[in-house]
């Protein structure tokens, strides 16, 4: 696949991932070629068009959260050899996240929202996702959003 048309943080990655490649490092180098694979599977589901991105980020969101599952339940096995990778992997793809956005902020705009007459759930998700994009995580905004309905 040519460069052009990649967004930075496919171009990051991929960068990562020959760094990895070149320094020998099978940890890095694998979940990055996984990561790489799933951004070229996408890419040709969407009519070959280059992912966005926020698609990116939610790639590796969902490769995190299967990390984070896994290290969870290598715990529970005393499997430390593994729990150990799962979690260089983890925070090898973290680097790659957008800085969140605190839940304070969050939580005063959606409160500013909503004492301006916008109480929809939906739309309040819409309005916060187009402000916030790959910053926030979508059941995060939702917990709050339920919260602050919930309050009022």
């Amino acid at each position: 696949m040519g460069e052009k048309n990649i967004t930075r943080l496919e171009k990051e990655i991929r960068e990562a991932y020959l760094k990895a490649r070149i320094k020998k490092d099978p940890v890095k180098a694998a979940i990055l070629s996984l990561v790489i694979a799933e951004i070229e599977n996408q890419t040709i589901a969407n009519n070959r068009e280059p992912l966005s991105e926020d698609k990116i980020v939610q790639i590796i969101r969902k490769f995190v959260k299967e990390g984070e599952e896994n290290i969870e339940l290598y715990s529970k096995q005393g499997r430390t050899d593994k729990v150990l990778e799962e979690s260089m992997q983890v925070k090898l793809l973290k680097q790659f996240l957008p800085e969140p956005v605190s839940q304070e902020e969050v939580l005063a705009s959606i409160k500013e929202l909503v004492q301006n007459g916008i109480t929809n759930f939906g739309d309040l998700m819409r309005i916060l996702m187009e402000k916030y994009g790959p910053r926030v995580e979508p059941k995060v905004l939702s917990d709050l959003i339920r919260k602050v309905l919930n309050e009022g």
